[in-house]
C-alpha cells in the first residue's frame, strides 16, 4: 500500500504586505482631507452669518449644537479620525442651516439699545 503524504502547510508571508498595509492605513488616517477642511470653513461661515442675523436670540439651540459639533469635528480630524469628523460635520451642517433659516435678520437682529431715560424730544 502506498503511503499518503501529509499535506504540507505553507506559511503565508504576511509581514511584508501587512507592514505595507499598516503604513498605508496610518498615512490615510493622518492625512487631512481638503474636502473636510472646505466643509469646516463653509459651516464656520454659515455660523458667522447666523450669528450676525441674530441666531443667538431666535435659534440658540441650533447655534449651540452647530458650534459644538463643528468643534468636535475639528478635534476628531486633528486626531486622525476622518470618519468621525464627517459625522460631526453632518450634524453641524444641519443645525447651522437651521439656525440661518430660523433667524431672519429683519426679525432677529438685535436693534439699537434703548436708554432707560427714553427718547429725547
Amino acid at each position: 500500500m502506498a503511503r499518503r503524504r501529509a499535506p504540507v502547510r505553507r506559511r503565508r508571508r504576511w509581514h511584508g504586505s501587512a507592514a505595507g498595509a499598516w503604513v498605508c492605513l496610518c498615512w490615510l488616517g493622518c492625512a487631512r482631507s481638503p474636502l473636510l477642511d472646505l466643509q469646516i470653513d463653509r459651516i464656520g461661515q454659515l455660523l458667522l452669518d447666523a450669528d450676525a442675523n441674530g441666531a443667538l436670540r431666535c435659534a440658540p439651540r441650533q447655534l449651540a449644537v452647530a458650534r459644538s459639533q463643528l468643534e468636535f469635528a475639528e478635534l476628531e480630524l486633528a486626531q486622525g479620525f476622518a470618519s468621525k469628523a464627517r459625522q460631526h460635520l453632518s450634524v453641524a451642517d444641519q443645525h447651522a442651516r437651521a439656525a440661518v433659516l430660523l433667524s431672519p435678520p429683519e426679525r432677529c437682529r438685535p436693534g439699537p439699545a434703548l436708554s432707560s431715560e427714553g427718547p429725547k424730544p
